[in-house]
């Protein structure tokens, strides 16, 4: 792999990191000179970035004239989001059960301890991190370079929907959080296990469960502003 394209990757993985660190609002446009700025690098490759976001359907705008933007999501796309979502996914474990290593599933059984001490606190920044590296885990695992960098942008995205803009009532964290720590545990069996359609059937409602609870958040937060409002 030439330098030039590792570097290209290298600002386009940093670009999505800070698009969807929790810094920027959906809706909120994208500053390429902020952008730039931040990453020490010149507002070409930020805008191809940006672009190529655009053209995957992450952001809105980009055209000639008229700024990158956060997407705001109703609640019939955040339901498409976790759809595609869950197709990937699905195909990424059952890649896994034929290509995941040892390292691989001790890896992803160690995410799962260090999560289990976080069950309970649904503010927990570190839950956040651990759950989103678990499911990189399991997309690089799949050993399936297509799919794997596909799912690894939409678990940012996810990620950035679910635990930045619309993040669930804490009245039931501790059920949703335990059964999240489940469903990862049971996809990690399957996987040992060489259980290809299970793997692939935990995997998919395992994110079904998401965008149920996602999907709800995002209604119940467009009710409040709209009683707020009245």
């Amino acid at each position: 792999m030439s330098v030039a394209k590792v570097k290209d990757m290298s600002v386009y993985r940093n670009v999505t990191k800070l698009v969807f660190s929790g810094e920027l609002s959906p809706g909120q446009k994208i500053s390429e000179q902020a952008l730039s700025e931040k990453l020490g690098v010149s507002r070409i490759p930020i805008r191809e970035t940006l672009a190529k976001l655009v053209g995957q359907g992450v952001l809105v705008g980009g055209r000639k004239g008229q700024s990158a933007r956060m997407r705001s999501y109703s609640p019939d796309e955040l339901h498409q989001l976790f759809e595609y979502r869950g197709a990937l996914e699905g195909i990424a474990a059952r890649a896994a059960v034929r290509a995941a290593t040892d390292a691989d599933i001790i890896r992803m059984d160690l995410i799962c301890e260090r999560a289990e001490a976080e069950v309970g606190d649904c503010r927990s920044k570190r839950w956040g991190e651990l759950d989103h590296a678990f499911h990189a885990t399991l997309a690089d695992a799949s050993r399936n370079e297509r799919v794997a960098k596909a799912l690894k942008l939409l678990v940012d995205e996810c990620h950035y929907l679910f635990f930045t803009c619309y993040m669930p009532m804490p009245e039931n964290a501790v059920s949703q959080m335990t059964n999240v720590l489940a469903e990862h545990r049971e996809m990690i069996e399957m996987i040992r296990q060489g259980d290809a359609d299970g793997a692939e059937r935990v995997a998919r409602v395992h994110i079904d469960h998401k965008n149920q609870v996602a999907t709800r958040a995002i209604i119940e937060q467009d009710l409040c502003c709209k009683v707020e409002t009245a």
